[in-house]
């Protein structure tokens, strides 16, 4: 993420996980009603889609809409929170599941032989539609079935699924509108890896224990299940539609077939990884297996082709629909189809589950970077969309090490960072490597950099650059003095950095930990005061040693510095204590005193990122973990006044959060519009003979006075009349007090005006509730009357 609205304040960026908070310095449109899942009107803010469309589809499925096989429903399951969207003309457009879902993850996704009928494994709950994804339904729940697994084939009126308890499938009757758990091995040790359907009442299973697993069937559709006795380090199977006997498994052993029902196995002869992706058999007896294809059981193996530019095939599956002749894969960004092995036809338009990993903006706000599960995609009318209530042109998908055939190693990003004085300067990083453009992205230079992957960058107030990687356990902060083109390792201790910030002195202070290493000098914070480094939590009575610091943030106007801390509760939070969350300091001389935020947040929170706005008034920070709901929280900087700011969905997360037109990034693009309260009350005693009103503003997340806004108070005589505007005047100390003589209605209204505040709260007039003060008597009426 990068932040560059202070002057004081080093200009930052900053990487965590899938969420950027940006408030732009410009007047934002009224956001428009929303029916869409992935929107939301809270109580404490609004929060927009900019429509940066894109998906990691974990797995596609072709049903129909009618009793006829046409195969022209298409369901595609992307790994993100509520990813499950659906298209009925062959992927140009997709439609997302109905507002007031939460499904959380989605695995996989398997369409029936019934019309408009499917099923999606999301989290870890398995649903049903049966009105082509208009809705789902949980299946399960009665029986308290919630602990499916990754994987699940649908066939003759079946849908078996991986459990993930002991060695048992899901069995799902269609007819009988069951559900059960079996037993696959006999043998609660052991866990079931994949099943596959092959035909009838016949299915397969590979089951087993430390990825050693041994090939299972069924004859009487899953209720009961017979060994081969064939034993491998497999994991995948794929059987050929028109002949069961003829399936291909694959994982550490290798890409085999068998043609005698798994009585014996031989090996493909496939050359590549047989572990990342999942194997096809089409009914002709054609095996496809990531970008390649044989014929012949694996003789001769040719490779895919493709000549549609900007279409990067991933090929981790493979749907093959002989109904349209649609031969359907993964892509590095959705999905994609062919009917000649050649020219590809895809679209991701609605799909609104496109993993967002970090960004950066320039000083203009027109130019926005991100870093995507994909690539990376830039912005260059940010600002000037968003201020006449448009929506940003977004680029295709760039990838810095594309070759002249358009050959592309880059699935995952890691950072991007642009010169906000120089928006043609670019850096970026994936696979561990680094990339530098000053032609705003066209070309590419790679930059020689001896680190891994960026999880971080920041600039100083005189100009130089930092970054900060990490490798398991390993990392530490290089610099950068020519913008960029040559990095020098600053020799940081060994440890798995996560994010970097400048405090006032332009000193270093790194946050670093993983959840898999809690050595202590692995975990806390980091110091550098520009020739030595030194560790501010190495004695064990700081309030952060051996803690988890995903992000850090350091803010000169208010002299606070801020930890997002990401750990759980030793008591998993029973007992009221806190453990992870929101750390705070404003001692920037021996950085020995810190205090844990508590009043507003979470017990057990699993904070992510950070951002400041306002002169570092008010502080927001994400939480987020896996089959829990992602939060944003926003805080006064002194931390005494905290509340939700917005509540997201399960499994949604918060990579970064940016101010600078409050943006967050994680799965998709997202706006957000902070909410203000007014109320207007009539003190008891008069002043000078006339009624004292008090006005007071607030911020809905915290409930923290907004100083130094003019409202205006409003009147009518009648209730049928039109308001007028009698006076105006500044809060000051949360409040304000209007002198007024005349019986009749009253109501104060705000609207923002200040760069800030027209950034951070909705341009609609914020109002106060209606009160009425009648002739010669102090009962007031406090109504809802409406705008």
């Amino acid at each position: 993420m990068e932040e560059n609205i202070f002057k004081k304040t080093a200009k930052r960026h900053r990487s965590l996980w899938l969420s950027v908070f940006a408030v732009a310095v410009l007047a934002l449109l009224p956001i428009a009603s929303r029916a869409n899942v992935f929107e939301g009107d809270q109580e404490a803010s609004v929060r927009e889609s900019l429509n940066l469309y894109g998906c990691y589809a974990e797995d596609l499925s072709v049903g129909s809409s009618t009793a006829e096989a046409t195969h022209d429903l298409l369901y595609v399951g992307c790994n993100s929170a509520n990813g499950i969207f659906v298209s009925n003309d062959f992927g140009t457009t997709w439609t997302g599941p109905v507002d007031g879902s939460d499904f959380g993850t989605i695995s996989d996704v398997a369409a029936s032989d019934e019309a408009n009928t499917a099923y999606m494994i999301g989290g870890i709950k398995l649903y049903k539609t049966a009105d082509g994804g208009a809705s789902w339904t949980q299946l399960g729940a009665e029986e308290n079935l919630m602990n499916f697994g990754q994987q699940m084939e649908y066939g003759n009126g079946r849908l078996v699924s991986v459990y993930r308890e002991d060695d048992q499938v899901g069995v799902y009757d269609e007819a009988a509108g069951s559900l059960s758990l079996v037993s696959v091995t006999g043998d609660a040790n052991n866990s079931v890896a994949y099943v596959a359907y092959a035909g009838g009442d016949t299915w397969y299973a590979l089951a087993g224990a430390n990825d050693n697993n041994t090939f299972y069937y069924s004859n009487d559709g899953g209720d009961t299940w017979v060994s081969s006795g064939a034993v491998g380090n497999l994991n995948r199977i794929a059987v050929n539609p028109s002949n069961p006997d003829y399936f291909v498994v694959s994982g550490e052993d290798g890409l085999n077939y068998t043609d005698d029902g798994g009585q014996t196995f031989q090996t493909l002869n496939y050359v590549g990884s047989a572990t990342t992706s999942t194997p096809t058999v089409t009914d002709t007896g054609w095996v496809y297996m990531s970008l390649s294809f044989t014929s012949d059981n694996g003789a001769n193996w040719y490779s895919v082709a493709n000549t549609t530019d900007g279409v990067h095939l991933k090929g981790d599956w493979w749907i093959i629909d002989s109904y349209n002749n649609h031969y359907y894969t993964k892509t590095g960004t959705g999905v994609a189809y062919t009917t000649d092995l050649s020219t590809w036809h895809t679209s991701n338009e609605g799909l609104q589950a496109l993993t967002i990993y970090d960004l950066s903006i320039d000083d203009t706000k027109d130019v926005l970077w991100l870093a995507t599960l994909g690539g990376f995609v830039k912005s260059e009318n940010f600002n000037t969309a968003l201020s006449s209530g448009g929506q940003p042109t977004w680029s295709d998908f760039i990838k810095p090490d594309e070759d002249e055939n358009g050959n592309s190693n880059i699935d995952g990003t890691d950072a991007v960072w642009v010169d906000p004085a120089n928006s043609d300067v670019v850096l970026v990083s994936a696979l561990g490597r680094m990339w530098r453009s000053v032609d705003a992205g066209t070309t590419w230079t790679e930059v020689e950099y001896d680190g891994s992957n960026v999880t971080d960058f920041v600039q100083d107030f005189d100009g130089n650059l930092y970054l900060t990687y990490r490798n398991n356990s390993e990392g530490g902060v290089y610099q950068s003095t020519d913008n960029g083109v040559t990095w020098t390792d600053l020799a940081m201790p060994v440890a798995p950095a996560n994010a970097i910030t400048v405090d006032g002195d332009n000193h270093l202070i790194v946050g670093v930990g993983i959840e898999q290493d809690n050595a202590g000098a692995h975990r806390g914070l980091y110091f550098y005061d520009g020739s030595s480094w030194s560790q501010i939590t190495e004695d064990s009575s700081h309030p952060l040693y051996g803690r988890l610091v995903n992000d850090v943030l350091c803010v000169s106007e208010t002299g606070y510095t801020y930890a997002a801390v990401a750990d759980a509760a030793p008591d998993n939070g029973t007992n009221g204590s806190l453990y992870g969350g929101l750390f705070l300091s404003n001692d920037s001389v021996t950085w020995d005193s810190w205090s844990q935020v508590s009043d507003g947040l979470m017990n057990d929170m699993w904070a992510q990122s950070l951002a400041s706005e306002d002169d570092g008034q008010f502080i927001y920070v994400s939480s987020a973990r896996p089959a829990g709901t992602g939060y944003v929280f926003k805080c006064d900087f002194t931390g005494e006044n905290c509340g939700t700011y917005y509540e997201g969905l399960i499994d949604e997360y918060y990579n970064a959060l940016l101010f600078d037109d409050f943006v967050s990034v994680g799965t998709g693009m997202y706006r957000y519009e902070s909410k203000a309260t007014l109320t207007l009350q009539k003190l008891k005693k008069k002043q000078h003979n006339k009624y004292r009103l008090r006005a007071t503003l607030t911020d809905n997340a915290t409930s923290a006075s907004l100083n130094s806004r003019t409202v205006k108070l409003m009147y009518k005589l009648k209730a049928s009349g039109k308001y007028k505007m009698l006076k105006k005047q500044k809060v000051k100390n949360g409040k304000t007090v209007f002198l007024v003589r005349k019986r009749g209605f009253y109501q104060l209204r705000w609207k923002p005006v200040s760069d800030v505040d027209t950034s951070a709260y909705s341009s609609v007039v914020e109002k106060s509730g209606i009160l009425r003060i009648k002739k010669n008597s102090y009962k007031l009426q406090l109504t809802s009357l409406g705008l």
